[in-house]
């Protein structure tokens, strides 16, 4: 119903209904007769499904031909003197105001006036006796008939308050009047409880969202009118909009289909049935101030009689004429209008008109209503409606606005900013610095549309024994290995530092070790770096670097190094830090226990053999060293008579050289070196010059130098 045709014919309601005596506000003061209200009467339920059977249409459609009542603006016209007082007092309470799961109370007595009422004793009150009275079963009937009757009208004028609502449960109060001056009383029906309920469960948590919606709506259908646009105009632009927007279908749940959310909100992906298109279209032109109601009934779709629903709108000649936006959905071409304001020539029977809109679910039936006469012929004509077509746009981003500019032939052009800042769509937040003891931790999230990035701090930990521990075994991850240790990896080291079976130089060589580092094959400065980093927390001095990879060059396994960073006072001071035991790790490799032994093998493999020493052979010329099974002599001699060496095939200038480099570790001077040479020109041996050297003072001093046996 227009909002100017609510208002009149409110109006002119109340005004009937003050003459006649009726008082229907709530808290009323009775001036006569007041009732002394004993017992609330259950009188039933019933829910919209609208499945008039064909058979019952035919017959209402015969039963109007009988009365042809003439229909005037909305059903709520058609309601007598009863129906008005439930009415009236929906429209003035209004169902808008209602919340999903609450009642609402009818009263239904008067000053003089008794709508359902009879007479009847006090005795015969006491006794309940009068559920068994033909007379006030008679009233009780007629009291459900006009409750029903009156909410379903209202539920079909009022859409825009009521669409939410699919059924109703209802029950009555009886009581008895104070006795009159004559002795006698009435028996009345003093009020109705009215309980609608809902197409589904939270339909009444959207109904804000719906508001919005409608709003948005018109504002768009509003786009496609001139100024000073007709009823024939509007009607066209409201009927095209829900055509191109709706998608026949049912979304879940499958009542938002059936009523205007489905086709409304984005969350049910604009879906709705022959109910969601007719009931939009009266919302709509309610809000345009035309008449127009809803139609319930059935249809012969080809050869198929289907339950349909489908409006009936007045122009401004008087005349109403019938809009089906259900049929004219063409779904992929632009909408038909092949059914847009049709006369009763192109109807011929297509769309039967019910006139009892519900099924009462056996509830007594009320005397059906008309629906309006259409003339012969349907509408045609032009009407003023812009032809828009589409310009410049920019889509809305999280941070701004979308809009889109719209051009008409006839000139105009309006710019619609048609859709809001969509706003950030934030993933979970990312830890990227994990809090400690001592600093915050940092965390980061992203949002999946713009990839913009926002960043909050985290809560230092509390200085516990279990966090401190955890963070000394979580650097060790972090720092040596370069990742983020599991839950159950992290638990399995800080138990045991924990119980004291491992201390922290033990658990540190576990990590630098580990097969997981050496994978990384990382260099020797590199190496040293790290462990500068993990046992003692802070950069190395370039004369520090420099100090331990020239020992890494002597020949010793990185255990050597890693013995002495674990034994050193930083890295006692760090473990303290963490409230843990350092302990401390020794290499038990013959190597790193010997290292000037070691040296000595390693120079040999670089002066003789002109490479970098492999470890197994480092390993056994460096035990039998130690162990005196071989002397500084043999493992000279065993070097520069190798195969490897050998295979040099050096020249006895060349030979000379290797000897002064590997064994006095310099180079030759002239006068020395010519004598060997003259040596071997006069048939020395190899052997025999070998034999020179090794004998001599200076690689008794290099060989005490290393600290071994000559």
């Amino acid at each position: 119903m227009s909002n100017g045709i609510k208002k009149l014919r409110n109006g002119l309601l109340a005004l009937l209904l003050a003459g006649a005596g009726l008082l229907l506000s709530q808290g009323t003061a009775w001036a006569e007769e007041p009732e002394s209200l004993a017992a609330s009467e259950p009188a039933g339920s019933w829910e919209q499904t609208e499945d008039i059977f064909g058979a019952e249409v035919q017959a209402q459609i015969s039963a109007f031909s009988l009365e042809a009542p003439e229909f005037g603006s909305c059903y709520g016209d058609q309601l007598g003197d009863n129906e008005q007082v439930i009415y009236q007092a929906l429209e003035s309470a209004g169902l808008a105001s209602v919340e999903e799961g609450d009642s609402l109370n009818v009263e239904l007595r008067g000053s003089g006036l008794y709508l359902f009422g009879m007479e009847y004793t006090q005795e015969q009150w006491e006794q309940g006796a009068y559920r068994e009275d033909p007379d006030y079963q008679a009233m009780r009937a007629e009291a459900e008939r006009s409750v029903l009757r009156a909410y379903d009208a209202y539920l079909k004028d009022y859409m825009e308050d009521s669409y939410w609502i699919q059924g109703l449960s209802y029950y009555f109060t009886v009581g008895i009047t104070e006795p009159r001056e004559d002795g006698g009383q009435r028996l009345v029906i003093a009020s109705v409880t009215l309980s609608p309920t809902p197409y589904y469960n939270g339909i009444g948590a959207e109904r804000q969202a719906v508001s919005a919606a409608l709003d948005e709506a018109e504002s768009e259908i509003s786009l496609h009118l001139r100024e000073g646009a007709d009823r024939t105009a509007v009607l066209g632009a409201i009927h095209d909009w829900l055509a191109e927007r709706i998608t026949y279908g049912t979304a879940s749940p499958s009542g938002s289909a059936h009523t205007i959310t489905g086709a409304l909100l984005d969350t049910y992906n604009h879906q709705g049935v022959c109910e969601a298109y007719a009931k939009l279209f009266q919302i709509f032109c309610g809000r345009w101030n035309i008449p127009c109601v809803v139609a319930v009934g059935r249809s012969t779709a080809s050869t198929t009689v289907v339950d349909h629903m489908w409006n009936y709108v007045q122009l401004e000649d008087g005349n109403w004429y019938l809009v089906d936006v259900t049929w004219d959905d063409t779904a992929s071409a632009a909408p038909s209008r092949e059914w847009f304001l049709a006369g009763a020539e192109q109807v011929n029977g297509n769309h039967l008109f019910s006139g009892v809109f519900m099924n009462f679910n056996g509830a007594a039936t009320y005397t059906p209503f008309v629906s309006p006469t259409l003339p012969a012929s349907s509408w045609s004509g032009e009407s003023l409606v812009h032809s828009w077509s589409q310009g410049e746009s920019q889509g809305a981003d999280c941070e701004s606005d979308g809009y889109q500019l719209y051009v008409c032939t006839c000139g105009a052009e309006y710019r619609e900013v048609t859709a809001a800042a969509l706003g950030h769509s934030w993933g979970s937040w990312q830890t990227v610095t994990q809090a400690t003891t001592s600093s915050q931790g940092l965390q980061r999230r992203t949002c999946s549309r713009c990839g913009r990035t926002e960043e909050q701090s985290t809560a230092k930990l509390p200085a516990t024994q279990q966090n401190l521990v955890t963070e000394f075994v979580t650097r060790l991850y972090q720092l040596a290995l370069g990742r983020t240790p599991t839950q159950a990896e992290a638990a399995d080291w800080v138990k045991r530092l924990l119980n004291g079976s491992f201390t922290g130089a033990q658990v540190a060589e576990g990590f630098v070790n580990s097969a997981e580092y050496k994978r990384k094959n990382t260099s020797d400065t590199s190496y040293v770096e790290m462990l500068y980093r993990v046992l003692m927390n802070r950069e190395p001095r370039a004369d520090e670097t420099v100090f331990w990879t020239d020992y890494l060059y002597t020949g010793v396994t990185r255990n050597f190094v890693l013995q002495g960073f674990l034994n050193s006072t930083e890295f006692r001071r760090l473990c303290g830090n963490y409230g843990i035991t350092a302990g401390s790790w020794v290499s038990t490799d013959v190597r790193d226990q010997n290292p000037d032994v070691t040296a000595f093998v390693a120079r040999l493999y670089r002066t003789c053999l002109g490479r970098e020493p492999d470890d197994s052979g480092m390993l056994d010329w460096v035990t039998w060293l130690v162990n005196g099974s071989q002397t500084g002599t043999q493992v000279a001699k065993g070097f520069v008579f190798s195969a490897e060496f050998q295979r040099k095939q050096l020249s006895n200038d060349a030979f000379v050289e290797a000897l002064y480099r590997a064994l006095f570790d310099r180079s030759s001077d002239t006068s020395g070196k010519q004598t060997w040479m003259n040596c071997l020109a006069s048939g020395w041996s190899r052997e025999q010059v070998l034999a020179g050297f090794t004998d001599s003072a200076e690689f008794s001093r290099l060989c005490a130098r290393y600290g071994i046996q000559r």
